[in-house]
């Protein structure tokens, strides 16, 4: 088989250089890491030379696999396929290197730094507890999210207090509407996320007035990249004509007294030719067709008059002309130009400016204490802890200088989805490094597959570093693989025909636009390969009947596939297939969903809930009729309503079941039952833990027996592990938190048996690196939910023009301006680009 991009592969297998390199979908991404960690261990003296990081402890174990496979397969014959000789030559150079040195690698694989950034972060912070400032006892807690509500807790605390703090609160929650969970929650969001701004923030404090001169630096070079771009549109003379044709359009406005946005004072150059370049355009921003005596273009009272007024609505609307002649590009240059921010604020701007970033310092702080006094802290403090143990470029610490004797190579996988804490850490790993000096770096990911909703991962960093080729003082040499090992030759050629067409034309450092990158077909086209795209319509407000269609279709061209074919359904989020699962259960296709269903919508769970429930609130009428109604009794609803006429509380009813003939023996003896169950728990309750009485009332209502599969008894157990990690108030748990706790865990995948065909189901993301005969990709037409707009948003960007670094940073938008035109407001729109380049 020959590969199209060798020359490439071997390149990166070349290691004195370092590089950078963009593998897609398929390319073998995996087999090119292992095969440089396999070269390099052959060369170092002691495997930890190597550190090798990636974001999930999947892909960390499977980069792990691969090489032990590589050893395994070397102490064996020698392989035919020209690829696998690869890994046997280089794992029998490595097995000698291991006898040289007595590694003893099949032995002690931790040897092998094959770590997640996780994990290497909590090595450093571990090996320094007191540099880090986290101590020598602490957890990493999985939900932090209760440590988030009381750090805003304790902050909002001093909502009344007389200091500056208290005023700043006073004065954002009044921009709020005096909305006080509002600004609860909106702290506890950005707490989370403080790994994108606290740095910054921090640096502001006490410099307010060199960040005002960065800010509106950044401002201004914002709005000369976006006014170069738009001139690039247009011939030369434009802007001098448009000049003339508004000095003609504000002397008729203000000769009939009419108000226009051309009449205003505005300050800067920019705002100026924002407003002449408006009056081409319409309120929606398209290119306005026609010019009034509104616009400054009246038929005029005389024969002078008219003839002026002719020539001049002809020279705006030549002008119209060559905008729409500059097509898409051109028009998009202009809408997005005159809707970017002012080059300065106004003093109201920088008052809640200022008010919010120092909220937010003393919600960090606070949030500080929270972790110390609970020894536990999110993986956000580890990588900052682990960054602050690192000093900086010009005042590296003692660990940055251990580590940069032991560490000779770095190897980073899904580098697309990295963010600025990350790449901040590899520049101070590697602040040592000089060109040249036997130690190398390699970046590899695929931009076209960034999320950017991981955990703010940032895509333009990827293209930043791609573009400037270097890293601090590490040259890299970009290398792109084009060969695709996966899909066949019919489906390649489909998706670089369409995926041309569907991504930008061009890269985009700010908005995370990443252009398409063709691949090469390494399979032969079969027969039976084909993409199609089938389109299901549907009357007016009648959607439902389009999603039944579709799953309707689904499930009859599976039961059409060959039976040994693999099969996937793929959503862009897990909401996507509930309306798809119902079909396949009743089309009796085996399933498995992948971290798609939520314990909270679990049969089984609800009926625990309500069991839950009824012990402790016994007058919970809601909770005891889904207990009733449960398959270990199964009371219809007449019986319900029997029992509800002897008793509106079903506790009370269910003592006077000897108060009224009842039609069916069995129920009776039943209800009988479940009473002597709960009398018995709750003469007991104080006796012991009352998840230790639900277990007994679970067991002895016979609940599990219930269970239609393995996979709802796993979430049983999955259930009262819960429990026992959920706070209580009086000795009621708190149901809210453990509701959350539940959404955010998922029903275990069912077991099926062996040989059966299992159709998976998941969303996009989980699939990245799986392989299918075929994949159905439904509900295309959904978009991603919105996100709430945070308290501030940040974006440190380098200007496109100029190459120099900028920071943008905006707080909520005043009550009395909300407009596009806002700092916030650009920052908002280009955190939704991203998400739609990405759900491109």
């Amino acid at each position: 088989m020959t590969v199209s991009d060798q020359l490439q592969r071997d390149k990166a297998l070349d290691i004195t250089n370092s590089f950078i390199v963009q593998a897609p979908a398929g390319s073998g991404k995996t087999g090119v890491l292992t095969l440089r960690i396999l070269k390099l261990l052959a060369l170092v003296e002691e495997p930890e030379e190597i550190l090798a990081i990636t974001f999930t402890k999947k892909a960390a174990a499977e980069m792990r696999v691969r090489v032990m496979e590589a050893l395994e397969l070397a102490a064996g014959p020698p392989p035919e396929n020209p690829y696998e000789l690869q890994f046997y030559t280089l794992g029998n150079q490595v097995l000698a290197k291991d006898r040289e040195h007595n590694w003893g690698l099949k032995q002690n694989q931790n040897r092998l730094r094959l770590l997640t950034i996780d994990s290497f972060c909590s090595g450093i912070v571990k090996n320094r507890p007191l540099a880090s400032g986290l101590g020598v006892q602490f957890s990493i807690a999985e939900d932090p999210t209760e440590l988030y509500t009381e750090a805003a807790r304790e902050l909002l605390a001093s909502l009344d207090a007389g200091d500056e703090l208290g005023k700043a609160l006073r004065r954002v929650l009044g921009n709020l509407d005096n909305h006080f969970t509002k600004l609860s929650n909106l702290v506890i969001q950005m707490l989370a996320q403080r790994d994108h701004w606290l740095a910054d923030v921090s640096a502001v404090h006490g410099n307010m007035d060199q960040f005002r001169a960065l800010l509106e630096h950044s401002l201004a070079n914002l709005n000369q990249d976006g006014l170069e771009l738009v001139q690039a549109h247009f011939d030369p003379d434009f802007f001098p004509e448009l000049e003339q044709i508004c000095i003609y359009a504000k002397n008729q406005l203000r000769a009939q007294n009419l108000t226009h946005p051309l009449l205003d004072t505005v300050e800067g150059e920019f705002e100026h030719t924002k407003e002449q370049l408006k009056l081409l355009l319409t309120g929606q921003l398209q290119p306005r067709s026609r010019f009034t005596k509104n616009e400054g273009f009246p038929t005029g009272d005389n024969a002078a008059e008219k003839k002026l007024a002719k020539e001049y609505k002809a020279r705006v609307k030549q002008l119209v002309e060559q905008l729409e002649r500059s097509g898409e590009p051109g028009i998009a240059s202009v809408q997005e130009f005159v809707n970017l921010p002012h080059a300065s604020l106004s003093p109201e701007q920088w008052q809640l400016l200022d008010d919010v970033l120092q909220i937010m310092r003393y919600a960090a702080a606070h949030l500080k204490l929270v972790f110390q006094s609970q020894r536990s802290v999110d993986f956000n403090e580890v990588a900052l802890s682990a960054l602050m143990t690192l000093g900086t470029g010009d005042m590296p610490s003692d660990v940055t200088l251990l580590l940069d004797n032991k560490i000779s190579h770095i190897l980073v996988d899904e580098f697309q989805d990295t963010s600025f804490v990350q790449v901040e850490l590899l520049d101070r790993l590697t602040s040592g490094w000089e060109q040249n000096d036997g130690r190398t770096l390699f970046l590899v990911g695929d931009p076209m597959q960034s999320i950017y909703a991981f955990r703010k991962a940032d895509v333009g960093l990827f293209l930043r570093l791609w573009r400037s080729q270097r890293l601090g003082s590490i040259n890299l040499i970009p290398l792109t693989l084009t060969s695709n090992f996966r899909s066949s030759a019919t489906v390649i050629d489909w998706v670089n025909r369409v995926f041309k067409r569907i991504f930008p034309a061009a890269a985009n450092t700010r908005t995370g636009a990443v252009q398409y990158s063709a691949s090469v077909a390494s399979k032969d086209a079969k027969p039976a390969d084909a993409v199609s795209v089938t389109l299901f319509g549907h009357e007016k407000n009648q959607r439902a009947s389009a999603d039944v269609q579709e799953a309707h279709w689904i499930c009859e061209q599976i039961k059409d596939l060959p039976r040994q074919e693999s099969v996937a359904i793929l959503v862009k989020g897990k909401s996507h297939v509930g309306h798809i699962v119902p079909h396949l259960k009743n089309a009796g296709i085996p399933y498995q969903a992948v971290d798609i269903e939520s314990l909270s919508q679990s049969q089984i769970i609800s009926d625990l809930l309500a069991a839950a429930r009824a012990l402790l609130s016994p007058n919970d009428k809601v909770s005891w009729f889904a207990l009733l109604r449960g398959p270990w009794l199964g009371l219809t609803l007449k019986e319900l309503d029997t029992l509800n006429n002897l008793d509106s509380v079903p506790w009370n009813a269910l003592q006077k079941l000897e108060d009224c003939p009842w039609e069916n023996d069995l129920t009776v003896s039943k209800l009988k039952h479940i009473r002597a169950v709960y009398q018995n728990a709750y003469l007991n309750r104080h006796r012991s833990e009352w998840q230790h009485a639900l277990r007994s009332i679970v067991l002895q209502l016979g609940i599990p027996a219930s269970a239609r599969n393995k996979a709802d008894l796993q979430s049983i157990d999955l259930f009262f592990g819960l429990l026992d990690t959920i706070d209580t108030i009086a000795d009621i748990p708190d149901f809210q938190a453990l509701r959350k706790k539940l959404d955010d865990l998922f029903v275990p995948p069912e077991i099926h048996p062996v040989g059966t065909r299992v159709v998976q189901v998941m969303t996009m993301h989980k699939s990245k690196g799986l392989e299918f005969d075929s994949v159905f990709l439904p509900q295309l037409h959904r978009k991603p939910r919105a996100d709430d707009k945070p308290l501030i948003l940040l974006d440190k960007q380098t200007a496109q023009v100029a190459e120099q670094q900028e920071l943008f940073l905006a707080p909520f938008e005043l009550r009395h301006e909300k407009n596009d035109s806002t700092v916030y407001a650009y920052l908002w729109r280009l955190q939704r680009q991203r998400l739609r380049n990405e759900a491109a």
